[in-house]
Formats: structure tokens, sequence, C-alpha cells
């Protein structure tokens, strides 16, 4: 907030990193899974991004197709950028591990539409510490309106 010198020393996300600091790396102080900036959510861009990030693919193979035409964040360094500042949220079963065949495939399957049993169904973390209601709220907090 632009008019409150406070809201500076702030963490609204409990990442870790004050939101001036996100304002300065051009981050939302409050998580978002938009990686590549472009203010939408779409399972074949931000998922697939995401779930290529938790699989440790960099340059090229990171980004190749999978960027959106109007997207702010577009190079592979960008978008690494993005994802790590993200990397933080993104245990989205809370079983303390970011693995993409659990939590970035919730995170694809919520992009594509997917809820209740259907989104958590074989793909859940047998530690998971979260239930699907609170998967579901987990995911909604990293998709703030934008």
């Amino acid at each position: 907030n632009p008019n409150d010198p406070d809201d500076a020393l702030g963490d609204l996300d409990n990442d870790g990193i004050s939101n001036l600091q996100e304002f300065l790396n051009g981050t939302p102080a409050y998580g978002s899974i938009d990686i590549d900036g472009n203010k939408q959510y779409d399972a074949l861009t931000d998922g697939l991004l995401i779930l290529r990030g938790m699989f440790g693919l960099t340059g090229d193979s990171l980004i190749l197709g999978a960027t959106a035409n109007d997207a702010v964040f577009v190079s592979s360094d960008e978008i690494l950028t993005q994802y790590e500042s993200l990397e933080d949220l993104l245990d989205i079963d809370g079983d303390a591990n970011i693995d993409a065949l659990t939590d970035g495939l919730l995170v694809l399957r919520y992009l594509f539409g997917l809820r209740g049993s259907t989104l958590v169904t074989g793909v859940i973390s047998s530690s998971a510490t979260r239930d699907v209601n609170e998967i579901q709220e987990h995911l909604e907090m990293l998709m703030p309106q934008l």
C-alpha cells in the first residue's frame, strides 16, 4: 500500500520476503501461480511452467511452448525467478516436500478446473497433512484476483 509506510515491512503471504522486496522483485506480495505474469491462470502455461520447474527443468526446456503470447515474463531466467519466489508456497498437499508428481499435478488439475475428490485422487502424497478442502483453499490462496 503506497499510502501506508508500515506495509513495506509486512509479509502478506508469510513467505519470509517483505512486501517491499516483493514489489522490488516484481513478485506479488500475496503469492500467485500466474508464473508468466499475464494476469491469467492457465493450466497450459502457468501449470505447465510450475510442473516443469518442479521437475528441475531450466533453459529452453523450461519455457518451450509454455508461455502465453501476452506473458510479461518470457525468458527462462525470468520464469525461474518467478517460480523460485513462489516455491516455498508450492507444497500443496502439506507433506513438507515439493514434488512434481503430487504438488505439480495438483496445481495442474486445479487449473484445469478439477475439484473435490477428482482433484486429489491418485496424486496426493501418502504423508499429506492437508485434506481435499484444505488443498483447494491453499490453491485458492495462490490464485488471488488479478
